[in-house]
């Protein structure tokens, strides 16, 4: 079954510093790669990775971002 999974970023420095990876240097570019593959192997199957519960949630993060499935 296929989840429907949308990728957001916590604030749009992040976001500017990840499009900024692009333009970098080759390690720079290498790790943008990296990310947006990780990044669309998780839109294609949100179960892939490593599984955190729900109890090892920092409490900050729940708070700050209403983060309840990372």
């Amino acid at each position: 079954m296929i989840l429907p999974l949308e990728t957001r970023f916590v604030d749009e420095n992040v976001l500017k510093a990840f499009y900024k990876l692009k333009e970098g240097d080759k390690s720079e570019q290498e790790l943008f790669k990296f990310i947006n593959q990780a990044l669309d192997n998780l839109e294609k199957n949100a179960f892939c990775g490593i599984q955190i519960p729900k109890k090892q949630i920092p409490k900050k993060y729940i708070k700050d971002y209403q983060a309840t499935n990372l």
